[in-house]
């Protein structure tokens, strides 16, 4: 019973955590979630439960849909070299998934690590020079 209401807790936190985060944050979750489940079809790859294997690795290739979704590859550089590195990425994993080849997983959970800090930093210079911004607009400052 305890552990049926921590569970439901923990999941309404998620939903909530979800729901109240800027694009920025939810396509950070998105990162740190797709090398979740990549780390598991890869576990899943090794000890040959492929049925797991698929089910992650078709997650990953939804999420990656999602984002390729959300650019808008005539709008700069930047959207078209991320539209294309998830197509490509996108790609590796149905050859994962089709051979079974942990090689493919490792290659796409490294440039999701790296998109992944890439953007984690980004967020933390945002918020560093908003809040830089809202200080020197006359605001008390009671960081420093």
């Amino acid at each position: 019973m305890f552990y049926n209401n921590v569970k439901t807790g923990a999941n309404q936190y998620k939903k909530t955590q979800i729901m109240t985060a800027d694009k920025g944050e939810l396509v950070n979750m998105l990162y740190v979630g797709s090398i979740k489940f990549l780390k598991t079809a890869r576990t899943a790859i090794e000890d040959k439960k492929y049925d797991l294997a698929n089910k992650a690795l078709v997650r990953v290739q939804r999420i990656l849909v999602e984002l390729m979704l959300g650019l808008n590859p005539k709008a700069n550089e930047i959207a078209k070299n991320l539209y294309s590195l998830y197509d490509y990425m996108h790609y590796r994993l149905i050859e994962a998934n089709v051979h079974k080849n942990n090689e493919f997983v490792d290659e796409v959970i490294e440039l999701l690590s790296d998109l992944q800090s890439t953007w984690d930093e980004a967020l933390k210079k945002n918020k560093t020079d908003k809040r830089a911004s809202s200080n020197s607009e006359g605001g008390l400052n009671i960081i420093g």
